[in-house]
């Protein structure tokens, strides 16, 4: 497993919530 991959994914998941919390308030 390369850690970078895991970085991106943790950021990319991150901003996902974000957009899915986002979209949920408006």
């Amino acid at each position: 497993i390369q850690i970078w991959m895991l970085k991106w994914n943790l950021e990319h998941s991150k901003n996902l919530e974000i957009q899915l919390t986002r979209r949920q308030v408006v």
